[in-house]
């Protein structure tokens, strides 16, 4: 009798998720509050957010990323070459002159085995990469 009373109770929790953004009015925590919105959504209004933009002309990536890292931020919203502290190859996707054009840069994102090393990289870490805005990319 237990058992149908502990799921019933499990099925009550509401569970949060906190999502940190580097920018104040820009596409990153647009995108968040976006994101927050569908996931609350789907969930039924079991998973409900808050989306913490960064403060006016204070950079916290490494807080972020540690934030992310110890469970207390469940999703940052971060240029991935922020994540080096983690693993140096995040800093690969930004390197100046790796594409000559947007279309280039595209197809090198979509291609398998880059998607597969990309969202890789923080496994070691206890971070899961998301790859939202690559091109062709489907949930």
């Amino acid at each position: 009798m237990a058992l149908p009373l502990g799921v019933a109770q499990a099925q009550d929790k509401v569970y949060e998720l906190k999502i940190s953004t580097p920018t104040i009015h820009d596409v990153p925590d647009t995108f968040g509050a976006n994101f927050l919105a569908a996931v609350e959504k789907d969930s039924g209004g079991r998973i409900k957010g808050q989306v913490y933009p960064a403060e006016p002309g204070l950079v916290r990536f490494p807080r972020q990323i540690e934030g992310t890292q110890f469970g207390s931020i469940q999703c940052s919203i971060i240029p991935p070459e922020f994540f080096v502290g983690i693993d140096q190859r995040f800093e690969v996707m930004a390197a100046p002159g790796l594409v000559n054009s947007l279309a280039q840069g595209e197809k090198v994102a979509a291609d398998p085995e880059v998607r597969k090393l990309m969202l890789a990289l923080g496994d070691s870490r206890d971070c899961t990469v998301s790859p939202s805005s690559w091109p062709n990319h489907r949930t």
